[in-house]
């Protein structure tokens, strides 16, 4: 049985629904699935390892950074860890 999206609420999220406004592809998965999403393969530990042990005078310092390092990482790299 696949849940209404009233009990799936991050599948009718704002943030989905701003992505697919802008025609940014949106990777379908089952509600509640136990698999880990790309993220949790490379952008998470990425970013992490890069903030390490920094300190940041504001949220503006740290959304640059992040912004570097995403601007880092290759499309290459970005669809291997779909596979």
């Amino acid at each position: 049985m696949v849940p209404s999206p009233q009990q799936c609420p991050a599948h009718t999220a704002l943030s989905v629904q701003q992505f697919l406004a802008k025609n940014i592809m949106v990777i379908p998965h089952p509600p509640h699935s136990p698999d880990l999403a790309p993220c949790d393969f490379l952008l998470l530990p990425r970013m992490k390892g890069h903030m390490k042990g920094k300190c940041f005078a504001d949220v503006t310092e740290v959304k640059k950074e992040m912004l570097e390092v995403l601007n880092n990482i290759s499309t290459e790299e970005f669809q291997k860890c779909f596979h």
